[in-house]
């Protein structure tokens, strides 16, 4: 699969064909696939980039998708969303709170302060759909 800009590994989200799709309409190449069909996949191809999607999984859960951690040594850029982002605290070194007695559903507000080309076209204050059972409490060190 020549000129993958971006792999996207499910993570178990009903977005996922979503980014897919976004991305394509934005003129970049992507490639959906489990986190067992990723790891097959990046053993012959490199992405510019990785997304992992959300779900409804906790990273306590014995049986949660877990993305190949052998991406964490390449040396590319990964966007977790949700799930994936908690994911990524976790195995990096972070906190990861769960609340399991007390998902939060509905609409939230997000707020971007870092200075990066990635958000430049985003409004500071956003306001995005939370639907999750854990939250991430401190970002690992060197992380953004």
């Amino acid at each position: 699969m020549k000129n993958i800009q971006i792999l996207i590994i499910d993570l178990g989200s009903q977005y996922t064909l979503v980014i897919g799709r976004t991305l394509r309409e934005l003129g970049i190449r992507s490639v959906i696939f489990s986190p067992k069909r990723a790891s097959d996949w990046l053993r012959y191809n490199k992405p510019k980039g990785i997304i992992l999607s959300g779900g409804s999984a906790s990273v306590y859960e014995k049986d949660a998708p877990f993305p190949p951690e052998r991406i964490l040594k390449l040396a590319l850029p990964i966007l977790g969303i949700c799930y994936g982002m908690q994911w990524l605290a976790y195995k990096l070194g972070g906190t990861v709170v769960s609340h399991r007695e007390s998902k939060e559903y509905g609409k939230a507000k997000a707020f971007f302060d870092y200075k990066d080309r990635l958000f430049l076209n985003l409004n500071k204050k956003n306001t995005v759909w939370a639907s999750h059972g854990d939250s991430v409490d401190s970002v690992p060190k060197g992380d953004r």
